[in-house]
């Protein structure tokens, strides 16, 4: 009997993924910052100075909104799709749905006190960090479904890829979020893409098979 390892790691993934969200939404009950979130605070401190809180300042912008409006029309520009391109809103839309949702139901005050730039509303989980997973990694599958060279396609993702990795960081340095809400976003937008992209690639597989009928 053959195992389909990438099926099952792509499924151990998502289980993990959201065991990682529902366990930060337990421990964030109180609305006090968790152990780790201090130590993971200090250790950006020791590398903080203005050159780095500028590069920081830049990098947190693309999780803004202009951010995803401008980088969604350039997408658009570059894919054909009419389906991909309703994906790509219906995506944002969703995602920053399900965020707002959650932070009215957690209530949990942003580290106010630390703040290097100023942001409203509430912190649990993080918008820039759950938006960011959801739009750059979808743009990372449909980069792999295009037909660019493998080089292109290798390049493409490990730029969108540090830059999801980098908005995440940045929310934390500039301390405008706690790390766990930072990893609980990125953690339950993670689960959602492959969702996302499991149904588009069977929509994918099966308009296939029709074509060459």
């Amino acid at each position: 009997m053959k195992y389909n390892w990438r099926l099952y790691g792509k499924w151990l993934l998502f289980g993990s993924c959201i065991c990682m969200f529902l366990l930060f939404a337990h421990q964030i009950g109180s609305k006090d910052p968790l152990w780790f979130d201090e130590y993971i605070y200090q250790a950006l401190t020791t590398i903080m100075n203005e050159r780095v809180t500028n590069v920081f300042k830049l990098l947190t912008r693309f999780g803004n909104l202009e951010a995803f409006v401008i980088i969604g029309l350039i997408t658009f520009y570059l894919v054909h799709s009419r389906r991909n391109r309703l994906l790509i809103v219906a995506n944002l839309g969703i995602v920053f749905g399900c965020n707002v949702l959650l932070k009215m139901a957690f209530s949990r005050p942003r580290p106010l006190d630390i703040a290097l730039i100023k942001e409203s509303g509430f912190s649990f989980p993080s918008g820039h960090a759950m938006v960011s997973v959801a739009f750059y990694g979808f743009l990372i599958y449909l980069i792999f479904q295009s037909q660019q060279p493998k080089w292109r396609k290798i390049g493409a993702s490990i730029v969108l890829g540090c830059i999801i990795i980098g908005v995440g960081i940045s929310r934390i340095y500039l301390g405008v979020h706690y790390a766990s809400d930072v990893i609980a976003g990125a953690s339950l937008s993670l689960a959602y893409v492959i969702l996302l992209t499991t149904f588009a690639r069977k929509y994918d597989n099966k308009k296939g098979k029709q074509d060459v009928r």
